[in-house]
């Protein structure tokens, strides 16, 4: 026993010592430093398809829509995608595209549909990738659905870091024409004599260029010219002192996707004295020791919204739907053809707005907030009727914010009060959310996703809502859980910062939509989610790490001493986190 102790007592003081290494390690790194898409109009070429692997070409999106769509990225870096539609927009009622809600623009028999993406939303666009989509059409007797896949061949610009005030630690070597690089591996005189500052900070704009400064330190007087990576910098002599000041220059994206770790940029500088009439010009090597982000632009986290409209007057019965996708039914067999987005590729999860009516006819959002509860569920996605460490531990709020759109789709917001840095991924009924943080490192933000107009149907008093978490300990691990929102009561026409307890708890239900909710998205008992809804939930007393079942884990108790010793020594940080299962 004493031996096994021992053991345990060494490997807490070692994961000690690994956890406060990486997590030192991680500050200084630009992993944790956020993408967003440069500034500008961009022309996407697209194609869109039947399956998800892009294989079977649909003869009916190829037809109605055209095969260019528009990018534009404004200076607050959030993006604005609009596709046009060439042919029959006056049978279409709504469109999605990758979980987003499109609005319609239309002019008789062709017109618009756009999206407005947040910064963190945009960086999602890729070429090559597909995106699951859906249009609804409403032509006399024929009324439907019909999805589909959009794959971005090219136009996506290459994402840049966050705009922000940026700081290089660098050194400067002597330039060797020989050399792969240029860098001899020797310091140069700048760096010998401490001429130039070892540390050149930049302003990173939302276009990719960005202001860079230069300190010179002494010899202010002797220089006349300096260029970095061939861009010519601007010289400002300090008044009180001619032996110093800074150069500064205004450099291109491609000078900017240059600055790495690791990489060597060529600085040109001349040099007179004019007492002897002596000239003479240099190369140097800038080698970037490391780079960090000092501080960054705020971001927005949620899309700007846009005004649905739709100027088409035209009498929709007399346009010719012969012309629409073989896969058109009559109004009796349309929701049979739905497809349930949850089934359709994990790069698309959740983002059809399926069923055969047409959008809502008030244009009016409705907004409610869902009072929960949240529990722990099993691999199978059942409810184990044991508080969450979500809930014990006020990770997530209790009050989740329902807005129903006029499509017929639901936007619901999460919001988190803690621990978000760490939290990489979540699912809500199969639908994977959207994460809105001010900055990579923020420890609390939202999460929202588009539910479809089925999955929507599941947002019901006494329902349990399966949700699935993705966290990340940086260089240590990634673990995967599940819990089951279970909902107690939803109040109609408030949101989240203006509910209060009371009102949470004297609600009436409100019903989204009266539809069968999908098998996969609810927990498989929901067929006794009334009766343990609104018993209280059984606090869990065991000591393993939560929601993982193992409860019996012969190494649960190893574990949980590691994590606590761990917490203890980041100054409680990670408590919270060593208390989820493994």
């Amino acid at each position: 026993m004493k031996r096994r102790f021992k053991l345990v007592i060494m490997l807490a003081v070692a994961f000690f010592a690994l956890a406060c290494g990486t997590v030192q390690a991680h500050a200084a790194s630009t992993d944790s430093i956020e993408k967003v898409l440069p500034t500008g109009t961009y022309t996407l070429d697209v194609g869109y398809y039947s399956d998800e692997d892009a294989t079977q070409s649909s003869t009916a999106m190829n037809s109605f829509w055209d095969t260019s769509a528009q990018l534009v990225v404004n200076s607050s870096n959030q993006a604005k995608l609009v596709f046009t539609q060439k042919s029959m927009m006056s049978v279409m009622t709504s469109a999605t595209f990758n979980g987003h809600s499109l609005v319609e623009k239309s002019e008789g028999s062709t017109g618009t549909w756009s999206v407005n993406l947040s910064p963190q939303e945009a960086i999602k666009l890729i070429n090559g990738d597909t995106y699951l989509s859906n249009i609804t059409y409403n032509s006399g007797t024929y009324k439907g659905n019909h999805d589909f896949y959009v794959k971005i061949n090219s136009g996506v610009p290459d994402t840049i870091d966050q705009p922000g005030e940026y700081a290089l630690a660098v050194e400067y070597n002597k330039y060797e024409e020989t050399a792969l690089d240029g860098d001899s591996g020797e310091a140069s005189m700048i760096q010998e004599n401490s001429i130039w500052s070892d540390n050149i900070t930049y302003q990173l704009k939302g276009d990719g260029t960005a202001e860079l400064t230069l300190t010179q330190q002494s010899m202010m007087d002797y220089m006349t010219n300096l260029s970095f990576d061939g861009v010519q910098m601007d010289k400002h002599v300090n008044t009180s002192d001619a032996t110093s000041g800074t150069w500064t220059a205004t450099i291109p994206a491609a000078t900017v996707k240059k600055i790495s770790n690791g990489n060597k940029i060529v600085a040109n500088m001349t040099y007179t004295v004019a007492s002897i009439n002596f000239t003479h010009t240099v190369d140097a090597v800038v080698v970037i020791n490391s780079k960090s982000l000092v501080k960054a632009d705020s971001l927005v986290t949620v899309a700007e919204a846009e005004a649905a409209t739709n100027t088409d007057s035209t009498d929709s019965s007399s346009t010719d739907s012969s012309s629409t996708d073989s896969s058109s039914t009559d109004s009796s067999s349309t929701d049979s053809s739905s497809t349930d987005s949850s089934s359709t590729g994990s790069s698309s999860t959740g983002s059809s707005s399926t069923g055969s009516s047409s959008a809502s006819s008030s244009s009016e959002v409705e907004t409610s907030v869902a009072n929960v509860e949240y529990h722990q569920a099993d691999a199978e996605g059942k409810d184990l009727n044991e508080l969450s460490m979500i809930q014990t531990d006020g990770i997530w709020s209790d009050a989740i914010k329902i807005q129903k759109n006029s499509n017929g789709t639901a936007t619901v917001t999460i919001t988190q009060n803690k621990m978000m840095n760490y939290m990489t991924k979540v699912t809500f009924n199969g639908v994977e959310m959207t994460k809105n943080v001010t900055s990579a490192n923020a420890t609390s933000g939202t999460w929202t996703g588009v539910l479809s107009k089925e999955k929507a149907a599941d947002l019901k008093v006494g329902n349990k809502i399966l949700i699935g978490v993705s966290y990340t300990i940086p260089n240590l691990f990634t673990h995967n859980v599940q819990a089951l929102a279970v909902i107690k009561s939803i109040t109609e026409g408030t949101d989240e910062a203006t509910t209060s307890d009371s009102a949470k708890t004297t609600t009436t239900t409100k019903d989204i939509e009266d539809v069968t909710a999908p098998t996969l998205a609810v927990a498989a008992d929901v067929s006794s989610s009334s009766a343990s809804a609104d018993s209280p939930a059984k606090q869990s007393s065991k000591s393993t790490l939560p929601q993982t079942g193992e409860a019996n884990y012969s190494y649960a108790s190893i574990l949980g001493v590691l994590a606590l010793i761990t917490a203890i020594g980041l100054g409680g940080t990670l408590l919270s986190v060593g208390r989820f299962r493994k």
